[in-house]
């Protein structure tokens, strides 16, 4: 028994008593020491309750005595003080910058440079949800501490019943030990051996019965401590209940305060999406609006442009002619000002919602560097378009020919021209690609006509009918006012086939030389009708040599018929 208690003492005494009276999760058992040929065994977590202590001398006999803890509660007060624990944080201050800290603005708000006040009730939100995560923290760290607790106390359970066990057969073996000798003396004292005899186990029976009670006290101890241990471990276990009850209500109550922060720190729950349309809409609304009366003062300002211009101190050129530059101007000015307007108002809502523009301002620099260097025809459009406003070589509403398409010039920008031709088909030509433009109508105009008259008809006399005509037509109410000049007559041109060329021409204003030559040729045909003059169709005269010869007459002359193809 004694070796049995001395490998016991050792199994379960450990490096050094705890001093903490509440039992963690890391500690194994309570101290169990020993000193001075004594093996006591101290129980965990009961610091008042008797202890069992066993004692061996010279003889091998062991006494049972019980004691109080005193000594221990004694030690464990002398023990320094453990530091308390530092109350354990949760995610989501572990998550929060400055050690659980509440920042007083996001990240956004910090690139965008705004100095914005945090919202209350994601704080209050956050405030809880931290509370309640350290309630159920340490809800948690009770319930392992009971646990470790109920898992010492059943280690330390585990030796005491083996004591007991012990205990019962030591005061087994010593009651049959002192049996036997009772029964060696009623057969000594029948059968008359010597008085020395029995007087010698007389005494040892009464050494035995002696063993006895020690036993009996000692098992006696022995119960009375398992049970002390087994109603502490009950106790231990309604607590652990209790613990693991209130842990899983803390744990509820944390749950539901994160997820009420995930509902807060989330853009788009219907909660922040009303709050931030309550904070933004009104801002973005306002950018919105501002773009489109900003856009609407462009188009408003460029018909003033086109008035002041078309009816300022330009008196040397037409007012047709400057009113179609201002136009080009104009709209040339509205396209770079409208694009100017529309690229702010993306930016500042761009940086009302909380995006840094910064770095979309330098990817807009390089991917304009790399148009630069990727898209020079681009900039050559570019360029060569502004060199044809510069020098205004055409406008809106002027009719030019570039390369072998003709139109009237619909729309101007930098990069292009949109031409329109008769049959209605619009023409976009880059700038890059023009190399000759002709302008039919830049400054005035010119109808020119080419008039064929039969070879019999007097010239002089159809050139002052075509002079007459011209003055005429100059005077005219409708069509007086699109002439610049009279006729200018250049005279006979050439020689056709079956037609005399008279060639002269009438100065008019811009676009409209097509309008006076088609009203002057439909006064010249009725005017040529009515003098008889003929404006003779192609022909040809055949002159067949057998007819030639039949024809001649004695006296040498000969009539030619003739024949008109």
């Amino acid at each position: 028994l004694a070796q049995d208690r001395e490998a016991l003492a050792r199994l379960w005494t450990p490096d050094a008593p705890t001093s903490r009276p509440v039992v963690s999760t890391d500690s194994a058992a309570e101290a169990i020491t020993t000193g001075g040929g004594q093996d006591t065994a101290v129980a965990p977590g009961a610091a008042s309750a008797p202890v069992v202590t066993a004692t061996t001398g010279s003889s091998g006999e062991a006494k049972g005595t019980s004691a109080s803890a005193e000594g221990g509660e004694a030690a464990a007060q002398a023990a320094p003080a453990a530091e308390p624990a530092a109350a354990p944080k949760s995610p989501l201050q572990m998550l929060l910058p400055g050690g659980g800290a509440l920042p007083a603005a996001s990240s956004a708000d910090e690139r965008a440079g705004a100095v914005k006040a945090p919202d209350k009730e994601l704080v209050e939100a956050q405030k809880t949800a931290s509370a309640a995560q350290a309630q159920a923290s340490e809800a948690q760290q009770e319930v392992e501490s009971l646990s470790g607790r109920i898992a010492t106390l059943r280690s330390a359970i585990k030796p005491e019943q083996e004591l007991l066990s012990t205990a019962r057969r030591k005061a087994t073996n010593a009651q049959q030990t002192h049996n036997v000798l009772r029964d060696q003396i009623d057969k000594k004292i029948q059968a008359g051996a010597p008085v020395e005899e029995i007087h010698d186990l007389w005494n040892r029976a009464d050494e035995a019965a002696g063993r006895v009670n020690v036993a009996e006290l000692e098992l006696i101890g022995q119960v009375d401590r398992l049970s002390e241990l087994q109603a502490e471990l009950a106790d231990l276990q309604a607590e652990h209940i209790a613990a693991l009850t209130e842990a899983r209500a803390r744990q509820v109550e944390a749950e539901v305060a994160e997820k009420r922060v995930r509902d807060l720190e989330n853009p788009f729950s219907p909660r922040n999406l009303l709050q931030w349309l309550l904070n933004h809409g009104p801002r973005i609304v306002t950018i919105l609006l501002a773009t489109l009366a900003l856009l609407w003062l462009t188009r408003v300002a460029e018909g003033r442009i086109v008035a002041v211009i078309a009816a300022g101190g330009l008196g040397r050129k037409e007012r047709t002619e400057c009113e179609a530059r201002a136009k080009t101007l104009a709209s040339v000015f509205r396209n770079v000002v409208s694009t100017a307007i529309i690229v702010g108002g993306i930016l500042n809502i761009l940086m009302e919602v909380n995006i840094n523009i910064v770095p979309l301002l330098g990817g807009a620099a390089v991917a304009g560097l790399a148009v630069a260097f990727g898209a020079q025809s681009l900039i050559k459009d570019y360029f060569s378009g502004f060199i044809i406003l510069l020098e205004n070589q055409y406008s809106i509403n002027n009719v030019i020919k570039i390369g072998d398409t003709a139109g009237l010039v619909e729309r101007i920008t930098l990069r292009m021209t949109v031409l329109r031709d008769l049959e209605g088909n619009a023409h976009f030509v880059p700038h890059g690609e023009i190399k000759t433009v002709t302008n039919m109508t830049h400054g005035w105009s010119r109808a020119l006509f080419d008039i064929g008259v039969a070879y019999k008809e007097q010239v002089d006399r159809v050139m002052q009918v075509l002079m007459d005509l011209g003055d005429e037509l100059a005077r005219d109410s409708d069509f007086g006012p699109l002439i610049l000049q009279g006729p200018e007559m250049l005279g006979v041109d050439k020689f056709g086939d079956s037609a005399v060329v008279i060639k002269f021409m009438i100065k008019t204003r811009p676009l409209q030389q097509w309008a006076v030559k088609r009203e002057m040729l439909r006064r010249i045909k009725n005017r040529f009708d009515e003098l008889g003059i003929e404006i003779p169709f192609p022909h040809r005269t055949l002159y067949h040599r057998h007819e030639r010869e039949a024809a001649i007459e004695p006296d040498g002359l000969v009539e030619m018929p003739s024949g008109r193809m």
